[in-house]
């Protein structure tokens, strides 16, 4: 379908204690200006480390590592994550838009910084009224440490740290019919680092 995400994750996480691995947890439904978004969460994987994957309260859950491998204290690692989330892309009345949270907020651990890159397969008008990216609580318009907006992508960084349960979200708007819905697969391209720092 037309507007899917094909997303790529690095996440960089230093445990406090002894675990298996850890869990992402992707929702694939929830409440956006009183209307009930729902899609697919598919193609998952994880590179070079097991895992399995299910549903769970509106989310795909990915557990990740080994019951037969247990990493110590302060183990630095990193996952590398890919998904495509389907049909994203939403139509109003006069435009289309993109609204993503590329970081959620259902961590119980800080980030100690975030980069994130979109590729898009259409140009983009980079008119101030019609993008935002911002982080922090529930309802925060905080500003990027760094973000820059070009004809076909945008790279954003956030070097202060994310504390626990704050999120970064953005949202691109495009002319109507910049996606033809559903007829024609356009897919867009998001690249994530996150840097977790694990303290009791």
């Amino acid at each position: 379908e037309n507007g899917d995400l094909k997303i790529q994750e690095h996440i960089t996480v230093t445990f406090n204690e002894a675990k298996h691995g850890i869990y992402r947890s992707i929702p694939y439904q929830y409440q956006q200006s009183g209307q009930t978004i729902r899609t697919a969460i598919s193609n998952i994987s994880v590179a070079n480390q097991k895992y399995t994957s299910y549903s769970e309260s509106n989310n795909k859950i990915i557990k990740i590592g080994s019951p037969d491998l247990t990493l110590a204290a302060w183990t630095t690692l990193t996952y590398d994550i890919s998904y495509k989330v389907a049909g994203w892309i939403r139509a109003y009345s006069g435009y289309q838009e993109l609204y993503w949270n590329i970081i959620w907020n259902d961590r119980e651990v800080p980030i100690q910084k975030s980069q994130f890159q979109i590729n898009l397969p259409v140009p983009f008008t980079k008119d101030s009224q019609n993008r935002f990216a911002y982080f922090g609580e529930y309802g925060s318009r905080n500003i990027l440490s760094t973000i820059q907006f070009q004809d076909s992508s945008i790279q954003g960084t956030e070097a202060n740290g994310l504390k626990p349960h704050e999120w970064i979200t953005i949202g691109l708007k495009f002319p109507a019919n910049t996606f033809i819905l559903p007829k024609i697969n356009k897919t867009l391209e998001f690249l994530f680092t996150y840097i977790f720092y694990l303290v009791p």
